[in-house]
């Protein structure tokens, strides 16, 4: 088991945060929410926490703020941004990283629907609004939003067009859809979903999530009808499906399942099924309406069954909201009322100290935004984000002891220092 390092809280900035930071050349970019339903970029000294400068900004009217996208144009490091505009005329600028003066500007008008693909083509030095599929140097990059991969393009260094870029995700193409995976920017292999057990309708919306492997890619994405208003699906038309990440080849499958725990394990996957439905909830793999269920432990390479254990279904639907161990790797917490730690390699209760035990709770920060891109009721939008911080096994806000050795890809390296955003504050610790 991975030894935690220990963590020290360096400096701290007050703020209403919306998104996860970003960072290049000693400065964090993040996202917050000044006042009721503004919304501002702001830049931060990410060795000693001093503001350096703001900007108001405008989300993406589909997939909210997302995380702040840091570039290269002309030889500078340069923030992608929606500025705000009147009746609907907001634009995609770039605003230099140091100061947050503004560089380049769409050419066009208009809101933007979707993530921005941003380039700085040399003759007219400006950054281009929408989809273009103009050639040049680009590098594809991948984001996960409420169940939806979108891939974002953005301009770079030349020297950046040979880094590893492979994402996983489906597409829809002439009324067949398929599970997709690309390396290097080249698609690898693909699985029309069909051949998989899935029914898919042309207006079908995808939900759920997948765990990246180098080895091994673990899919819970299903689908649900567009127009479902109470999003809720019936749990024996869902699937778990496992891939050979090389090659395509489907490992394994289990119907009636989705993923759940709130741990990981490099040898387990850990799966839940019952008989009920499964509410789809923005930011997690949904939540059980049932009154019974089972856990079980699935062997990630042949999904052989290790161990299982009921759960009720107060057990399952509680998930969302318990703590993650950040602090000790395969074990995690499950129950309701009086939740326990596991093993997640055999299912029974874990060897560890309760009191040495760290932990990561995820928080929903829900928030309005004054733009309604056109509508006539004159209604600000409601979005959610949702950020993390650490916290106590009861829930309670606390700081990193140790920084976490189980929760992937959590936090944002900054020179020395590593980032996490939490709901009302950013944070810097130093590790080691």
């Amino acid at each position: 088991m991975t030894e935690p390092e220990p963590a020290e809280l360096v400096w701290a900035a007050d703020a209403t945060l919306l998104s996860e930071p970003s960072y290049a050349d000693g400065i964090a970019v993040v996202y917050r929410q000044d006042g009721d339903i503004d919304l501002t970029l702001a830049a931060y000294d990410a060795a000693t926490g001093e503001e350096l400068w703001t900007a108001d900004a405008t989300p993406s009217v589909s997939y909210s703020t997302s995380t702040p996208h840091i570039t290269t144009a002309d030889d500078r490091s340069v923030v992608i941004a929606i500025a705000p505009g009147e009746m609907n005329d907001d634009r995609l600028v770039a605003l230099d990283l140091t100061d947050g003066t503004e560089v380049a500007r769409a050419p066009s008008h208009g809101y933007v629907t979707d993530f921005p693909r941003a380039c700085f083509p040399d003759d007219s030095k400006t950054c281009l609004m929408g989809w273009s599929e103009d050639s040049g140097d680009f590098v594809e990059l991948e984001a996960s939003v409420h169940g939806r991969t979108i891939r974002l393009r953005d301009a770079v260094e030349d020297d950046a067009s040979d880094e590893d870029r492979s994402w996983f995700t489906t597409e829809t193409d002439d009324g067949v859809t398929r599970f997709t995976y690309h390396l290097d920017g080249d698609l690898a292999w693909d699985v029309p979903v069909e051949e998989l057990g899935f029914e898919v309708g042309p207006e079908d919306t995808p939900f759920g999530s997948y765990s990246p492997g180098e080895e091994v890619i673990v899919s819970s994405v299903n689908w649900m009808p567009s127009e479902s208003e109470d999003r809720v699906v019936a749990m024996d038309t869902l699937r778990v499906v496992a891939f050979d990440t090389a090659t395509g080849e489907v490992l394994w499958s289990r119907s009636g399942a989705q993923t759940c725990g709130t741990g990981r394990s490099e040898e387990i996957v850990t799966v839940c099924s019952g008989e009920g439905e499964l509410e789809v909830v923005a930011g997690t793999t949904g939540v059980f309406r049932g009154e019974h269920a089972t856990m079980a432990g699935l062997d990630l390479r042949t999904g052989e069954e290790v161990w299982s254990s009921d759960l009720s279904g107060e057990d399952w639907a509680a998930e969302a909201d318990l703590p993650r161990v950040a602090s000790h790797e395969g074990v995690m917490l499950v129950g309701a009322e009086d939740p326990v730690l596991i093993d997640i390699s055999t299912g029974g209760p874990a060897d560890v100290d309760a009191d040495g035990v760290d932990y990561l709770c995820l928080d929903s920060r829900p928030w309005n935004y004054g733009s309604t891109y056109g509508a006539d009721d004159g209604r600000p939008q409601h979005l959610t984000e949702m950020l993390g911080h650490a916290c106590t096994r009861e829930g309670e806000p606390t700081e990193f002891r140790r920084w976490p050795v189980n929760v992937e890809g959590w936090g944002t390296e900054a020179g020395e220092l590593h980032l996490i955003a939490r709901p009302d504050r950013l944070e810097a610790y130093r590790v080691g």
